[in-house]
């Protein structure tokens, strides 16, 4: 009897859990541009602009999330208390943190990347994310143009 009790009560709870759903909802992502670009480097998403440029090439940046070194400053405490086994307590200190992809910080890096290269404008811009090993990685690409002004 105590069997059929159990058998019961666990097909009634796997009927109720099976009755879940996902709640509607809403999210919206926002790129800025202006801010990536900081004022220097023009930014579109279309393929046709209205002014000459000499193209300097593609580029393509894959940002993956994973464990990144900082250096942080270290606080009151830990310069007074702090390891001092060597005579050197510091100002400083490296500490790992994981980060994850986002679109923002890999089309800050674009932006870097297309300083670097000579172009002041990203033009064609595509920004994808998809999922890779069960993380979401943040691909962008676009072209990269010196302004003839």
């Amino acid at each position: 009897m105590k069997k059929s009790i159990y058998l019961l009560l666990t097909v009634i709870a796997v009927i109720f859990s099976a009755c879940s759903h996902t709640s509607f909802s809403h999210v919206a992502y926002f790129l800025d541009y202006k801010s990536a670009g900081k004022g220097k480097v023009f930014i579109t998403e279309s393929n046709s602009v209205n002014f000459d440029y000499e193209p300097l090439g593609s580029i393509i940046i894959i940002e993956r999330p994973g464990v990144i070194e900082k250096i942080v400053p270290v606080s009151e405490t830990e310069q007074r208390y702090g390891d001092n086994i060597y005579g050197n307590p510091g100002v400083t200190k490296k500490v790992h943190q994981y980060a994850y992809a986002s679109a923002q910080s890999a089309l800050d890096y674009t932006v870097e990347s297309a300083l670097k290269m000579g172009g002041d404008a990203i033009i064609n811009l595509k920004v994808d994310s998809y999922i890779l090993d069960n993380e979401r990685v943040v691909e962008i690409s676009g072209m990269v143009v010196k302004r003839n002004i």
